[in-house]
């Protein structure tokens, strides 16, 4: 794992991390969303994600995924810079069950129907 654009936390700045802290934390799904860490036992963090149910927190340990972790905002909030040449009508691949545990990975064709323009 190698950090690009100086975003990641370094193993000292995750160390430093404490109840109350904010990150942008990788979601299982693989979207970096802005978080809070609520809980801490070592170097394994518990996670809350901004705007989503208790029932989506997750611990992770930092020192066996640190590509996980990143100073908060700082993906979560950049502007989009991929897959800026899609459009309306085109047609992706998608997985609709990728959070859901114990579910055979299915991937499908998708049309796009609607663009927001924060994405």
């Amino acid at each position: 794992w190698k950090c690009i654009g100086n975003v990641c936390l370094s193993l000292k700045e995750a160390e430093e991390l404490k109840i109350g802290d904010k990150i942008d934390h990788k979601c299982p799904a693989g979207w970096y969303c802005p978080s809070e860490i609520i809980d801490k036992k070592e170097s394994n963090l518990h996670i809350h994600f901004e705007g989503y149910d208790d029932k989506d927190n997750v611990w992770c340990d930092y020192k066996k995924e640190p590509h996980r972790f990143a100073k908060y905002g700082s993906i979560s909030n950049r502007a989009a810079h991929r897959l800026t040449h899609l459009k309306k009508g085109n047609y992706v691949k998608i997985n609709p069950i990728a959070m859901e545990k114990d579910r055979k990975v299915e991937w499908i064709y998708g049309e796009i129907t609607r663009i927001k323009s924060e994405s």
